[in-house]
């Protein structure tokens, strides 16, 4: 596809100049090459420029125009060139005062609006986000009365304005000079889209919309690099709700390590708002990238996976093989639509486009292929032309390859001529080069092969022998693939089958055994721990009524202390009283004794 782009642009004129996309897409060979490669017309302009902004790397688009012209090795020069010089720029130390003595917002005006371009972008990308905040709004206009006579107001508003231009149009250079990543990109990303407010001039707008487009073509490009660290789901939605489609695909493909969180959801399903045709526009390694990113993460393959296997289907004529296999696999792992009538629809697609190129593709994307396409019934004509070139290739592929093979064509049954041929071929595996596979992969050949080839006796006296010479070397993932193999000692049978069945049988006696121990180990922990809390209880009765008696007895001094008290003021109370009756009777001989 861009070598016929490529083409009709230089027959065009594109190599100086835009050609038209309407003209591209009406362009002859364009036209022959998309009905007879793709079965259908040309795409329309919004594809079109998709695909042209999406490769900024070797095309220049014009979206006035829209056009798009080649991107020459001179202007790739100089455009690197000046970017070398943006990151390397001193710093003007006199804006840079100016702007730090500016005491307002009119005076800051003053000094970007009379500032070069090039000074502006060399400034330190924190004195942008305190510009932004002076010059977000502009002066309110003087009283009218004030106003007579003088044409002062609307040339300072003419200034303000082209203050806050220039202000947007430095902010990418500056960020690229700082070397920002795309979290600190995102940040300022949000502050200008803000930036004016809803009645912001229209020049501002204008350039607000301008540099935004810049930021994202700056994320896409972040998004790719090898040190891309992930961004939240919050911050892929602000960049997804303006970015164009591809740099939309880019950011989504990203929330793969995200989980499936509600948020994951809401972002992956600004996908389902770009129209399939515009996505056949889409690079093939950005689909590709969906794909994988559908294969982690649930939330991301219920929204994307569909779109993404019918927008690759409709150009996997055009696509590398090495990309075609990448695909099939990522969508045959993918956690959710794997099994839905887009990718049913892939699959076929897929097996037509690879059918005709058996012969061409390497060993890997061969394997690739089969393995995606082994798990659907309807491609079972592919499965069988594929095995028939696999055959061929046997003598030269590694056994981990043909271990590969042998499980994407296990569908076809053993009766299968080619897959017939495949267990003979195991079976001549030398004794002294046991096929460099470890037991643990022909533990797994055993447990793949025995439900489908249980008569193919040469292979299993082979596999046996080989099973037990790495026997040393397997792990308890091989030993459960052989007792897969041979549940209760049933499936295929080969002289060595006892030996091999007491492999699993002693693990499973050890396993047995380390149970056991660990089960009398609970019991006795279980005991100890029981003894120690009956103990405890009777050290917990015992303290309980040693207090009981202690407060019996405290009690019982208590009791004793009150009788003792009571009776002591009963005492008390008779002495008062026989007192009282003796002074009683003194007084009354007393009045007799006068008396008389």
């Amino acid at each position: 596809m861009e070598e016929l782009f490529a083409g009709a642009c230089s027959e065009l004129g594109g190599d100086g100049n835009y050609v038209a996309l309407t003209t591209l897409r009406e362009h002859a060979p364009v036209k022959m090459h998309f009905m007879k490669t793709l079965l259908k017309l040309p795409w329309q302009e919004e594809t079109l420029a998709i695909y042209f902004q999406s490769r900024s790397d070797n095309w220049d688009f014009n979206e006035k125009l829209p056009g798009v012209r080649l991107r020459s090795e001179l202007t790739k020069a100089i455009e690197i060139t000046n970017r070398e010089k943006r990151r390397t720029a001193q710093l003007p130390g006199d804006l840079y005062t100016a702007v730090l003595k500016a005491g307002n917002p009119a005076a800051a005006a003053g000094v970007i609006s009379s500032a070069r371009e090039a000074e502006l972008a060399a400034l330190p990308i924190d004195t942008f986000e305190a510009l932004m905040t002076t010059l977000d709004k502009p002066p309110d206009p003087p009283n009218p009365a004030d106003m007579i006579g003088t044409a002062q107001f609307p040339i300072a508003l003419a200034g303000f304005v082209n203050a806050q231009v220039k202000v947007l149009a430095a902010i990418p250079a500056s960020l690229e000079k700082a070397g920002k990543g795309l979290s600190q990109l995102m940040e300022y990303f949000k502050m200008i889209a803000k930036f004016g407010g809803a009645q912001a001039n229209q020049r501002v707008a204008v350039q607000r919309i301008q540099t935004l487009k810049e930021l994202c073509e700056t994320a896409a490009v972040l998004i790719l690099d090898k040190s891309f660290v992930p961004l939240s789901p919050k911050a892929i939605y602000v960049l997804c709700e303006v970015a164009p489609p591809h740099v939309a695909a880019l950011a989504i493909s990203t929330l793969s390590d995200q989980g499936d969180q509600e948020a994951v959801s809401a972002c992956a399903s600004h996908f389902q708002k770009i129209p399939v045709p515009v996505l056949e526009g889409l690079p093939q390694d950005t689909l590709v990238r969906l794909a994988v990113a559908s294969t982690k993460s649930k939330a991301v393959a219920q929204e994307v996976l569909g779109r993404v296997a019918k927008a690759a289907g409709a150009t996997l004529g055009v696509w590398s093989m090495d990309d075609v296999a990448k695909l099939l696999m990522a969508v045959a792992k993918a956690k959710a639509g794997s099994d839905s009538e887009e990718v049913i629809s892939l699959y076929g697609r897929a097996a037509e486009a690879v059918a005709g190129k058996l012969q061409s593709v390497s060993d890997t994307q061969l394997i690739k292929v089969v393995l995606a396409l082994s798990k659907v019934a309807s491609m079972k004509d592919f499965l069988e032309a594929a095995a028939e070139e696999a055959v061929t290739r046997m003598p030269k592929i590694t056994p981990q390859q043909l271990l590969f093979l042998t499980q994407g064509f296990l569908p076809l049954g053993a009766g299968h001529a080619s897959l017939t041929k495949m267990f003979d071929f195991w079976s001549l595996i030398p004794d002294e080069t046991p096929g460099h596979l470890s037991a643990n992969q022909f533990a797994k050949l055993a447990q793949l092969a025995a439900p489908v080839a249980p008569n193919c006796s040469a292979f299993w006296v082979t596999l046996g022998r080989c099973i037990l010479a790495g026997k040393g070397s397997l792990t308890d993932a091989g030993k459960a693939s052989l007792e897969a193999a041979f549940p209760d000692g049933s499936g295929p049978g080969f002289p060595d089958k006892d030996q091999v069945l007491a492999i699993f049988s002693k693990a499973k006696e050890s396993v047995k055994d380390r149970d056991d121990k660990k089960r009398t180990s609970r019991s006795r922990e279980k005991e100890s721990r029981t003894k120690e809390s009956e103990k405890d209880a009777r050290d917990d009765r015992g303290a309980k009524d040693r207090d009981e008696k202690k407060r019996s007895r405290s009690r019982e001094k208590g009791r004793r202390a009150d009788d003792r008290g009571r009776e002591d003021r009963r005492k008390g109370d008779e002495r008062r009283s026989r007192s009282r009756s003796r002074d009683k009777r003194k007084r009354s001989r007393s009045r007799s004794r006068r008396r008389r």
